[in-house]
């Protein structure tokens, strides 16, 4: 595999593993750690498919070993890594993942769900054949030279593991690499709107002591690949044996698992996100992000962007601290308001007001500002203040399209 790169303006990462490894995990604390885009690599691999992918990007697939993709990663620079995990946790996340995504044959376990709660005859089948190859895929990138990572690895150390993994691809200060392991934070990871809790339904290994049936578990560990895997990434088939040790996130972040900020407002999934990538130097300034007072996290975001330009509402809302980094951290509010300074800045506002408290799981309270000035302004178009005897009705057009609703 290639070496270490060094134009980071043109960094790819590719991720080539067995399914139900880690891949989804990894693929986001790359993303943050290089503040890199996710893209969508395609299920098969042909001439043409690296010509449709960005500059830079990091990507997941279970792409086994072609010509063809070979020799785009040789030719390009592309970083590759493989994930690995336990062969019977990966099988038994694969079994509980076929529950909600059914496979189309045989082959990648269409007949799964057959088993009921518990694997069976079915799971025992699909882990001879469909599972033994997908399984060989990471082996196959890890013979190749691929990064090997371990998930266990991951879960055991994340700081660690993420800054082994970066001195391999381009180094990395201290401080992105303790961010993004925080960005991801499983049960910050699995928020609404970003991954799907299905994918890192636990977090966790072991799981196979106690959930696979000791027939699947004995066959597994004389077969191959799943024997030579053992051997070569130190996995055994012990039940009593201690399950390996679990990272503590609290140690090391500032939001020391608080539900609130010291005004009692929720803290919510999205804010410590955003704090710890979104906003330079948000670590060294605000060092406890849960004051309100003073020069605080809370009062910033609060306050209005910086040369902004706005003016009077509706015509042109102002933008708040939150607003700005919030409109970047959403691809959807990147495509849907592409000029939040400009030709999208009421849509930008109105979307904010109606729709950021209840996506974001942000405080109502870190609307205010931008509340007040609607209101404010809104105000102004009315004839008459509310509840007084009519004599100009309003023109009810200046209301139209707005999401705020109240009395």
């Amino acid at each position: 595999m290639p070496s270490p790169v060094t134009d980071i303006e043109r960094l790819k990462i590719l991720i080539l593993s067995c399914p139900k490894t880690g891949n989804t995990w990894l693929r986001w604390l790359l993303r943050y750690a290089y503040d890199i885009p996710i893209a969508d690599v395609p299920l098969e691999w042909n001439q043409s498919t690296g010509q449709t992918l960005p500059d830079r990007f990091v990507s997941h697939q279970h792409l086994w070993p072609s010509e063809p993709l070979v020799r785009w990663i040789v030719e390009n620079d592309v970083k590759v890594v493989t994930t690995i995990r336990h062969p019977a946790d990966a099988l038994l996340s694969y079994f509980h993942y076929s529950k909600w995504h059914p496979g189309t044959s045989e082959l990648d376990g269409a007949n799964l769900h057959l088993d009921g709660e518990r694997p069976g005859q079915h799971t025992l089948e699909f882990m001879r054949y469909g599972f033994a190859y997908a399984y060989s895929v990471s082996l196959a990138w890890a013979r190749l030279g691929a990064l090997v990572v371990r998930f266990e690895d991951l879960l055991a150390d994340p700081t660690g593991e993420l800054k082994r993994i970066s001195d391999h691809i381009h180094p990395l200060p201290e401080s992105r690499i303790l961010n993004s392991v925080l960005c991801c934070r499983p049960d910050r990871l699995t928020a609404p709107g970003l991954v799907d809790r299905r994918h890192l339904r636990t977090a966790a290994s072991g799981g196979w002591k106690t959930e696979l049936p000791e027939e699947i578990a004995s066959a597994m560990s004389d077969i191959e690949p799943f024997s030579t895997a053992c051997r070569a990434h130190g996995y055994g088939w012990e039940r009593a044996a201690p399950d390996p040790a679990t990272f503590d996130y609290s140690a090391i972040d500032p939001f020391r698992d608080a539900t609130t900020f010291d005004n009692g407002e929720p803290v919510g999934t999205y804010l410590p996100i955003l704090y710890f990538h979104y906003i330079d130097g948000g670590t060294a300034r605000w060092p406890n992000p849960l004051q309100t007072q003073g020069d605080s996290f809370w009062n910033w975001l609060m306050s209005w962007a910086e040369a902004d330009g706005g003016g009077a509402a509706p015509a042109r809302p102002r933008l708040t601290q939150l607003m700005q980094v919030v409109h970047g951290f959403r691809r959807d509010l990147l495509e849907a308001f592409p000029d939040p300074r400009g030709s999208d800045r009421v849509a930008f506002a109105n979307w904010f007001l109606g729709q950021a408290c209840i996506e974001l799981q942000l405080p109502r309270a870190l609307i205010a500002p931008l509340e007040q000035q609607m209101l404010d302004s809104w105000r102004g178009l009315l004839a008459r203040p509310w509840g007084q005897p009519e004599r100009h009705p309003p023109d009810s057009r200046a209301l139209k399209g707005s999401t705020y609703s109240g009395s």
